[in-house]
């Protein structure tokens, strides 16, 4: 289990979290998946269940280093951070961000704290 617990993101992951690029204002994490299905799970009246992203390479997360708590999250199809397949932003503030394998996909969930 890899763990990313600094600047308000409270992150674990069954995959390993890398610093890709550590800037003055913000840092890029990059945690590879190698091709597998994703299921971003998202609690919400308007979505049964998860949005599912197939052969996912890798994600990116952007953080600011501020108070912000503001952050975006790429999926990527290859190993350039110019292949999205979709990006969002998310509030992770009081937030428990997870990125698991559930059998044979990865399960990305986000839980209050």
């Amino acid at each position: 289990m890899y763990e990313f617990k600094q600047y308000n993101l409270n992150l674990v992951s069954d995959f390993e979290i890398k610093v890709f690029k550590d800037r003055e204002c913000d840092i890029d994490l990059i945690i590879p998946l190698n091709n597998r299905t994703l299921n971003l799970i998202l609690d919400s009246d308007n979505i049964a269940s998860r949005i599912q992203f197939n052969e996912v390479e890798s994600i990116l997360i952007r953080l600011r280093k501020d108070d912000n708590n503001i952050g975006t999250i790429h999926f990527l199809k290859d190993k350039g951070i110019h292949s999205t397949i979709c990006n969002f932003e998310i509030d992770y503030f009081s937030k428990k961000l997870s990125i698991l394998i559930n059998e044979y996909t990865v399960e990305m969930n986000f839980f209050k704290i």
